[in-house]
């Protein structure tokens, strides 16, 4: 049995750098603030962000924990 996918990209708002995830099963939304960011991708409940500075944040939505990937972890990710 395949779980159902939980959480959703739901807004990326580039003017005030917020970008909000979605439960789609409790409705409950989660927004994170990332200075500069362009891009962001989400991918098994961690949400990958891109910067105008060239850095990449993973964020794991579960514990809300954040931390800069270096230039060869970014290089090694599957997305």
């Amino acid at each position: 049995m395949v779980e159902p996918i939980k959480w959703e990209l739901h807004k990326f708002d580039t003017v005030e750098n917020k970008i909000t995830v979605i439960d789609s099963l409790s409705k409950k939304e989660k927004t994170y603030h990332v200075p500069d960011a362009t891009h962001a991708i989400l991918k098994d409940d961690v949400l990958y962000v891109s910067t105008s500075d060239n850095k990449v944040m993973r964020v794991c939505i579960h514990d809300d924990s954040r931390e800069i990937l270096s230039i060869e972890e970014y290089k090694n990710l599957d997305l």
